[in-house]
């Protein structure tokens, strides 16, 4: 049996040492981000509230915009003739009412 040279040790330990210069180790990168999670985490909260201020106390919204809908029950494609026709067609009921009225003072 032949001992092994010392040119295989070397060998062997280059191999390995290749290897290990190939993988991530990811635990050595996590580990000063977790010992740093209070800081992290208090300079989160503390920047959300700053932004929350902001967005909802100083900030003047540029645009506003309000709308109307209403939904059309009846069939769209019946040409007006007549005033009565249109006013039988009506409920005595408030939100048709208010409805008609939204409507009336629509620009369109």
């Amino acid at each position: 049996m032949t001992q092994p040279s010392s040119s295989d040790f070397q060998f062997a330990r280059s191999q390995t040492q290749q290897e290990d210069d190939d993988s991530f180790d990811i635990a050595a990168f996590v580990r000063p981000l977790w010992r740093g999670k209070w800081i992290i985490l208090l300079c989160t909260l503390v920047m959300m509230a700053i932004g929350g201020y902001y967005a909802y106390r100083v900030a003047v919204p540029i645009y506003t915009a309000t709308s109307v809908v209403m939904l059309e029950t009846a069939d769209s494609s019946e040409t007006v003739t007549n005033i009565q026709n249109i006013v039988a067609g009506l409920s005595s009921d408030t939100v048709a009412l208010n409805s008609e009225v939204q409507v009336i003072q629509s620009r369109e």
